[in-house]
């Protein structure tokens, strides 16, 4: 299923964690009808190339987003790899081929998604090879495109949260897609296979709580929140350092 992946597929990563990123929007779509998953489109409008961040499902609304807008896929971003996040994978690259990044520790999930198919009576997603792996603290660009990767593993051993510089943000504060890991008002479930409380809790406080307050954090499942916003009144949150 897998491949170790050359060393050059179009990307630049960095050693330097934190290097400034272009500004981009993002669109919130449809990321998965049964589980009400997010879906994430990173963009720059007049440019072609997008990043597509947990295809859970295509759906008509997300091709038809794509389309209007002329974006075509320049890689698609795994914050973690449980079915609601990646069962769309197969039908988004058949429309759109792009390379598929995941953190190497998620691997054993991704193989074993059809095990995570039978625990919700569901058939059995057919999923492409990975094509690249995270290495976090990592920068990779993708032509105009540019991210930042965390390692916040907790929620499954392969979380990645994934930072950008979003467009009419604050200068030098970043926003975060954050996947399973941080919620507005609580905190990603950890009793699914490789799950781990103290593990999530100190992903969070070392990688999300020393970003600045008025980070916005765009989750997995619900609405966006800030870090802010969350360090004051996440009920989980409470018993960590700021």
């Amino acid at each position: 299923m897998t491949r170790i992946p050359s060393s050059d597929a179009g990307t630049r990563p960095s050693r330097q964690p934190g290097h400034r990123c272009l500004p981009m929007n993002i669109a919130t779509l449809p990321g998965n009808s049964l589980f009400y998953t997010n879906l994430y489109v990173l963009f720059i409008p007049g440019e072609t190339a997008c990043l597509v961040v947990d295809p859970g499902e295509l759906q008509p609304g997300t091709a038809q987003f794509l389309e209007q807008n002329g974006l075509t896929p320049a890689a698609y971003l795994l914050t973690h790899p449980h079915i609601d996040h990646v069962a769309g994978l197969h039908e988004f690259q058949e429309r759109w081929p792009a390379p598929v990044w995941l953190h190497p520790e998620g691997l054993p999930l991704y193989r074993g998604v059809g095990q995570q198919a039978a625990m919700f009576g569901l058939d059995n997603p057919i999923l492409p090879e990975i094509d690249q792996w995270f290495a976090p603290p990592q920068h990779l660009e993708f032509g105009p495109l540019a991210v930042d990767i965390r390692h916040t593993p907790g929620h499954s051993p392969g979380c990645v949260s994934i930072l950008f510089q979003e467009e009419d943000s604050e200068p030098d504060v970043p926003s975060v897609i954050v996947g399973d890991v941080l919620f507005a008002g609580s905190i990603g479930r950890t009793d699914l296979p490789g799950g781990s409380m103290s593990t999530l809790l100190r992903s969070i406080e070392s990688e999300l709580l020393c970003l600045p307050d008025t980070t916005k954090v765009y989750s997995g499942h619900g609405t966006p929140t800030t870090i802010g916003r969350e360090r004051r009144s996440n009920p989980f949150l409470q018993e960590l350092s700021s």
